[in-house]
């Protein structure tokens, strides 16, 4: 899909060092019903009302052009103070060389259903 839409990828002026390209909501339509379908079982939030958006990015700054912001860790803001922002992130590389794709586990135990472990 990145490289079918490679010209549609658009730079970022401010925050994020390189390009995105906004996935439309269509591409989307059967992974999110395979995400709602598996993790409503599990976490409640996934019953309920639920925006979501799909971005493929490149990095493509060199360290040496990176503002100060954009060298620290950071959480997006909130669309609506009353509700939560959950994040995914799966990083491809067509050469297996330079990685693949990093796993992390949330840290609030309640939502994880390990509150009582």
């Amino acid at each position: 899909m990145a490289a079918e839409h490679a010209a549609a990828f658009e730079p970022q002026q401010i925050g994020y060092p390189g390009v995105l390209y906004d996935v439309p909501r269509s591409a989307m339509d059967d992974i999110q019903r395979f995400i709602r379908s598996h993790m409503s079982r599990r976490f409640s939030f996934f019953k309920g009302d639920i925006r979501t958006s799909t971005y493929l990015s490149m990095a493509t700054r060199q360290p040496g052009e990176l503002g100060p912001l954009q060298r620290l860790p950071h959480s997006d803001p909130r669309a609506n103070p009353e509700r939560h922002n959950y994040a995914a992130l799966v990083y491809l590389f067509d050469n297996p060389e330079l990685g693949g794709t990093g796993f992390y586990r949330w840290t609030n135990r309640e939502l994880t259903g390990l509150a009582s472990v």
